[in-house]
């Protein structure tokens, strides 16, 4: 507070704050993630490839769950709900979909 020459009681501006700083962008990580196992997938491991996959998927469906929008990067597309609930159904799908499908033993 400060006293003006009139005598009148004025508020002190309030004291800038430092910016906070963003984390890095979850989706750079993620697109590497969904390469790598779609390479496992395509080197003659299906069933990990897929897992891979959909182990991403749910990690990603669970950091748009916990992570504020301004550092959700490219994953927020819709409100929070929404996109929460396709991530981790495409991962359940996606494990799902590799647990039940016979695929052939891989070459050795």
């Amino acid at each position: 507070m400060t006293v003006s020459s009139a005598g009148e009681v004025t508020e002190a501006p309030p004291a800038p704050r430092a910016p906070r700083r963003r984390l890095p962008d979850p989706s750079y990580p993620a697109v590497a993630g969904i390469v790598v196992g779609l390479l496992l997938a395509w080197l003659h491991h299906p069933r990990m490839g897929l897992y891979v996959v959909g182990v991403v998927l749910g990690v990603l469906g669970v950091l748009r769950l916990v992570l504020p929008a301004r550092d959700a990067g490219l994953l927020v597309v819709r409100g929070r709900t929404f996109d929460v609930v396709v991530l981790l159904l495409l991962a359940a799908g996606v494990v799902l979909i590799a647990s039940v499908t016979p695929f052939p033993p891989p070459a050795s």
